[in-house]
């Protein structure tokens, strides 16, 4: 499986579990299942505007028994947008809640993490 982020304009965050539907014999898009886990939240959305931009994102799994993920994405303000999302019911469409860490770099353009 894979998890997939999508930052865009107003802070908008996305997230997408993707995994094979034939498990080894993977030959076209068409083997895969794509399931949306929900949008990310912080407390910064409803004043975002247009111009306030996630720039960059990344993911590492934390936790690969029960499959979870460390998101950070960053904005054009500065902060860091750090969310954990579990791969764990895919089915279940819902808000993920994260937390805002401020920085001194304006706009963030890119997270490295190990």
């Amino acid at each position: 499986s894979a998890l997939v982020v999508v930052g865009g304009g107003k802070l908008s965050l996305q997230f997408f579990l993707v995994e094979s539907d034939t498990g080894a014999n993977l030959k076209s898009t068409k083997d895969l299942r794509i399931f949306y886990l929900g949008k990310g939240l912080t407390g910064r959305k409803e004043e975002a505007s247009i111009d306030h931009r996630i720039n960059a994102v990344k993911a590492i799994p934390v936790d690969k028994h029960n499959r979870v993920h460390l998101v950070i994405a960053g904005d054009s303000d500065g902060n860091l947008h750090v969310f954990l999302i579990p791969e764990v019911n895919p089915t279940d469409q819902k808000s993920r809640f994260g937390v805002i860490l401020p920085t001194s770099s304006r706009p963030i353009l890119s997270i490295e993490a190990f």
